[in-house]
């Protein structure tokens, strides 16, 4: 457990909130702080990955960083108002991971996939650099815009688009819409990952 233990050790998310409750976050901190931020989330749902904890030790990690979390929420101290929708945002993904813990505890008939017909898994992983929220920022865009239609004409849903980035990364992204007013309402950088496959195309267009 304790190698499975040690993303979430280095994860500064929770020192960016200790510090924004003694003083407002340089433009440069917040951006770090929300680049950990999405570690933390892509870090939760690595737990869930065959082989990686048992429920019951997944069920305990989660716990303490719920915790810790609500702890935080509730001090005299508030954190910075820039952070406060992060820290709502990680509570509730912590929250809604742990039901589904349980779900998978309490009814794993349900919750085993396994036994469901299903697409062939893809052969494409998203690389360790990356996380599923730069995929919300195109999936965020290009549900928006009405790219993808489904056979009735009708605009694909976000809960579409997800599905199939999800499937297609193998990754989990849960609360599609929380996800997409996360991204929309960022402070800074925006259309990070959106600017870092701009600036791939420009250079290999100049070569």
């Amino acid at each position: 457990m304790l190698r499975n233990t040690r993303s979430f050790e280095k994860n500064s998310f929770i020192r960016f909130l200790r510090l924004s409750q003694v003083r407002s976050l340089f433009a440069s901190e917040y951006e770090q702080a929300q680049t950990a931020y999405e570690r933390y989330i892509n870090c939760i749902q690595r737990l869930f990955r065959p082989g990686k904890l048992s429920p019951a030790d997944t069920l305990h990690m989660m716990a303490k960083l719920r915790i810790k979390l609500i702890a935080i929420q509730e001090e005299p101290v508030k954190v910075a108002p820039e952070m406060e929708s992060l820290l709502r945002a990680a509570i509730a993904l912590t929250n809604f991971e742990i039901k589904m813990v349980w779900l998978k505890v309490s009814h794993p008939a349900v919750m085993d996939c396994s036994k469901k017909i299903a697409l062939p898994k893809s052969p494409i992983y998203l690389a360790e650099q990356f996380t599923p929220t730069d995929l919300m920022e195109i999936v965020t865009s290009m549900q928006g815009l009405g790219v993808g239609r489904c056979l009735d004409g009708s605009q694909a849903s976000l809960d579409m688009f997800v599905e199939s980035f999800s499937w297609m990364f193998n990754v989990r992204i849960n609360n599609p819409n929380q996800c997409k007013h996360a991204i929309l309402n960022r402070k800074l950088r925006l259309t990070r990952f959106l600017d870092l496959l701009r600036g791939y195309l420009i250079e290999r267009s100049q070569q």
